[in-house]
């Protein structure tokens, strides 16, 4: 399974809504030249993950609280918990249908 352009744009604004179609071009051109000219599911994730997508259409806020040793305090990570779970749940439906999309095996290494 390779992916064109528009196929990969698709799927990234999908993902991440306001991802610019600038951006998306670069990741595929990026994508494209690490899989030598033909982009598959792993130099699309691989991408995807480089460029922190997920997390970055996740919106969280920024670790301003952070603690001795990079731990977070109970009320902070509670706070983030709390916008990680509804977030998830908002975005869960979406995530449903593009894993839906996929073919079978790409599909099954999302469950």
């Amino acid at each position: 399974l390779a992916l064109e352009a528009p196929q990969f744009a698709a799927v990234a604004r999908a993902i991440w809504p306001r991802c610019a179609i600038v951006e998306t071009n670069g990741m595929y051109r990026e994508a494209f030249e690490q899989a030598h000219g033909r982009v598959d599911h792993e130099a699309f994730v691989n991408t995807l993950a480089r460029h922190r997508v997920a997390s970055r259409a996740l919106d969280l806020p920024n670790f301003a609280g952070v603690g001795f040793r990079n731990a977070l305090s109970a009320p902070l990570a509670t706070q983030l918990a709390t916008v990680v779970q509804r977030r998830y749940h908002f975005a869960a439906p979406l995530l449903a249908r593009c894993r839906a999309a996929l073919p079978e095996p790409a599909g099954k290494r999302f469950q």
